[in-house]
């Protein structure tokens, strides 16, 4: 979707807090839902190389899904990775890819995560095989922090499926909420607002080196927590999002 975009300038925060995906700000800003297929790039890209994405892999499966094997190959979609072929669209900035497809691991730079309580996850049918499943009660993957993930330019890219709520959720993010967790600076934050971007509807934050708190930088125009999978690309160029 296209974002009503509020330019947010200067550098961001140095992030020493891990990466959090399925985050949970308190009980009453619980991400509830599946994400799937999560990404991480070293630049800004354009919304037009995101919407190629999405078109590639919407391609990808389908030809996935009807491809015939000789010789008793084994048929899997091993053959849509970014890497290998269909979706080579941005490649060369990946740097992280986490699919949840019943694991952890980045297959693309070893960034690999752990449950943030050191619980289970919990994996559910996603886009394609799995995806990570997140809700009360269930563990949310944090991946430690990194220089190849502490980026001044990035886009952040995957697949999001959540029910409607009144109740704004993180929903990936690498952010201090209030310093009270014991990290001494802030980044960065998606989530799906419940009234600063209208219900339902993306929401950015960014901190510049020495704020106080995340600043408001972007929003998104379409409801995003309707049961449906939604296709999310967020994008920073060091001055906008």
């Amino acid at each position: 979707d296209n974002p009503h975009v509020e330019a947010k300038g200067g550098q961001l925060d140095r992030g020493s807090a891990p990466l959090r995906i399925g985050y949970e700000f308190g009980e009453a800003q619980t991400f509830d839902g599946l994400i799937d297929d999560a990404r991480m790039y070293d630049r800004a890209l354009t919304a037009g190389e995101i919407e190629l994405l999405y078109e590639s892999r919407a391609r990808c499966l389908d030809v996935c899904a009807v491809v015939s094997c000789d010789d008793g190959d084994a048929c899997t979609t091993d053959s849509c990775d970014p890497l290998r072929g269909c979706l080579h669209q941005g490649a060369e900035s990946l740097v992280a890819h986490w699919t949840g497809d019943g694991h952890m691991q980045d297959s693309a730079g070893g960034h690999d995560g752990a449950s943030l309580d050191g619980g289970t996850l919990v994996y559910e049918d996603g886009v394609r095989g799995k995806a990570f499943s997140f809700g009360p009660g269930k563990e949310r993957v944090a991946i430690p922090t990194h220089s190849a993930l502490d980026l001044q330019r990035f886009s952040l890219e995957f697949f999001v499926r959540s029910p409607a709520s009144e109740i704004s959720r993180i929903v990936a993010d690498k952010m201090n909420w209030d310093r009270y967790e014991g990290y001494d600076d802030r980044n960065f934050a998606v989530g799906i607002s419940n009234h600063t971007c209208g219900f339902g509807k993306l929401m950015v934050y960014m901190s510049a080196p020495g704020a106080a708190s995340g600043a408001l930088a972007a929003c998104g125009l379409t409801r995003v927590d309707d049961g449906e999978w939604r296709h999310v690309g967020v994008s920073y160029d060091g001055e906008v999002v």
